[in-house]
């Protein structure tokens, strides 16, 4: 990673930032990138060297692209927050334009000449194949939907299977014995 000027003093900061499993990405008051951590190289297949420079919203799919340098410039005017100090789910663009799923977070730099903005980017779990409770939760209702609509057919069939078996109103318990010595 390429340092920024208001950064570039922290001894090691280059080791510790590569030292982080989500992808962080540092980006100037134009919109620009000045870091790119090994786990955003792993994450968008970009390295640094390539990509520091460069707009950070070739991370971006559209609409959010082509609209970040716009955000960055009415935040720098009159403070309006849009990510900045927040959390959100989204995706985010690899190099070779597939999207990936992402939480990513937001902040603001101080300290430096100019403002500089820090983006945090964690692959959920479901884009790397991993635990995805909504995804586990959905499955399990649809489950257990099926399994109150077979309860329910088989409330409305106990009646008959009963007297069957028990022989109540007939010659149905001659049929269950029949049936079951055929099955020994």
């Amino acid at each position: 990673m390429t340092g920024c000027c208001s950064t570039a003093t922290v001894p090691g900061l280059d080791s510790v930032l590569d030292a982080a499993v989500d992808a962080i990405v540092l980006i100037d008051a134009r919109g620009r990138i000045e870091r790119f951590n090994l786990a955003a190289e792993a994450l968008f297949g970009w390295r640094a060297d390539e990509i520091i420079g460069q707009s950070a919203g070739v991370l971006m799919p559209d609409p959010f692209r082509s609209e970040h340098d716009d955000y960055i410039a009415r935040y720098l005017r009159g403070g309006e927050r849009r990510m900045i100090g927040s959390r959100r789910e989204g995706n985010a663009c690899r190099r070779d334009g597939s999207q990936v799923p992402v939480t990513i977070t937001v902040g603001e730099v101080a300290g430096g000449a100019e403002p500089h903005f820090l983006a945090i980017l964690h692959e959920t779990a479901e884009a790397a194949g991993g635990f995805d409770p909504l995804h586990r939760g959905g499955r399990l209702l649809r489950q257990a939907q099926a399994l109150a609509v077979n309860l329910r057919e088989m409330s409305r069939l106990k009646t008959p299977i009963v007297s069957i078996v028990t022989g109540e109103g007939g010659s149905g318990g001659a049929l269950a014995i029949a049936a079951a010595d055929r099955a020994v």
